[in-house]
């Protein structure tokens, strides 16, 4: 009979195998699978782990919306923000506070490459049994992502994320590798996330030079950045849907705002300039933010009561300037030590997670502030316990 270590070691190492196949696929049985990861941890965590300064840093950005809620007026609004963002507080302590021996990073991370595959064979599968039997097309945007609730630009990514951890690792059989790969690309391409796309290609050119810098392979470099672009051509040529959204980024469609985004920032700047130190409050930004949509009159937004569209922005607006720049140091800090210790698929998810915070609220929902708080703590942890992890988040 197992002793309670060895339950305790099963429950905690499987739960997160489970939390990261279902982050995108039930992001709701994921939250379930984290509560029990925590619980495990508890038993055995190492406390002593959790003094190192990073450790220390990561956590604060969640207790800082927790301080946001004592000048909140609307703090039932404010319980909801809080919810989303557990997991900015419990997985940096849960995974940088595991011992290097109990991680299994490589086994976690593949999961999650599963679960993505299992997303996008789901959302494909739907969409086409919708298309057989009504008629309808749900093979784009927003309406492909549907059936397992997934904005495109979460959906999107998630899927570039996945496609730059099979192209760094080896994998026994290349054709797998090249597979995972087409595949996750042409989703994100039917899922028409600009952004997500634009993202994707200018982090794929950087990898692609900065190693032909490394190894002196220009002329490799050159033939694969020529193909990539024809098979960005060639894709947006068979996708009108894809083609005609990156169009409208600069040709709006007759009768459409030229970017609703704008106007969304230009109304969160004003609630920033109102409360530059403090902030609006967790509860309380949402509702400034609609009254100054409604004061300038852009109607567009208020009628969705969409967030800040920018992460900077939103907690600027939602705590105050300070607090912004502790979340540029959250990200900043752990950029320079990837570059420093040579951790491509660290950086690649940093870089991806910043730019992605530009034109979306990516901690506003449970899919971004998981997504960041899970790999973020794990890539950390790595770099943490880099000697004994070394395969995982380094190159030489």
């Amino acid at each position: 009979m197992p002793n309670f270590q060895s339950l305790r070691s099963f429950i905690f190492e499987n739960g997160v195998l489970l939390f990261c196949f279902f982050l995108p696929v039930w992001p709701r049985l994921a939250v379930w699978m984290a509560a029990l990861v925590f619980l495990s941890w508890l038993f055995r965590g190492s406390w002593s782990l959790l003094t190192r300064p990073l450790a220390i840093l990561l956590p604060c950005l969640f207790l800082c919306y927790l301080a946001g809620m004592a000048w909140s007026e609307n703090s039932q609004a404010g319980w909801p923000v809080l919810e989303s963002k557990l997991s900015l507080l419990v997985f940096p302590m849960v995974l940088l506070g595991t011992p290097p021996e109990q991680l299994r990073p490589e086994l976690w991370f593949r999961a999650f490459v599963a679960g993505c595959l299992a997303a996008v064979l789901g959302s494909l599968g739907w969409a086409a049994w919708t298309y057989f039997s009504t008629g309808e097309s749900n093979f784009f945007y927003s309406k492909l992502g549907h059936f397992l609730g997934f904005h495109p630009t979460y959906f999107s990514m998630y899927l570039s994320l996945a496609i730059f951890g099979v192209a760094l690792w080896p994998l026994p059989r290349k054709w797998i590798k090249y597979a995972l790969i087409g595949l996750f690309l042409v989703f994100i391409f039917l899922l028409s996330a600009r952004m997500q796309l634009l993202i994707l290609a200018a982090l794929s050119l950087g990898a692609l030079w900065i190693s032909a810098y490394r190894k002196g392979a220009f002329r490799i470099a050159g033939i694969a950045t020529a193909g990539g672009l024809a098979l960005f051509l060639g894709l947006l040529a068979i996708l009108p849907t894809t083609r005609q959204r990156l169009e409208r980024l600069y040709q709006p469609a007759p009768g459409e705002l030229p970017n609703v985004r704008l106007q969304i920032w230009d109304a969160s700047i004003t609630v920033i300039k109102r409360y530059p130190l403090t902030g609006a409050g967790t509860g309380d930004f949402k509702g400034e933010l609609n009254d100054a949509y409604l004061a300038k009159g852009y109607l567009a937004p208020l009628k969705d009561k969409l967030n800040a569209h920018n992460q900077f922005l939103q907690t600027a607006g939602t705590l105050g300037i300070p607090a912004a720049l502790f979340w540029v140091l959250c990200l900043g800090w752990p950029l320079v030590l990837a570059w420093k210790y040579r951790s491509p698929l660290y950086l690649l998810f940093l870089l991806l997670f910043l730019l992605s915070n530009l034109t979306e609220s990516m901690l506003q929902t449970q899919r971004g502030a998981m997504f960041y708080g899970f790999f973020n703590s794990l890539f950390l942890a790595g770099l943490l316990h880099r000697r004994t992890l070394q395969n995982f988040v380094s190159r030489d």
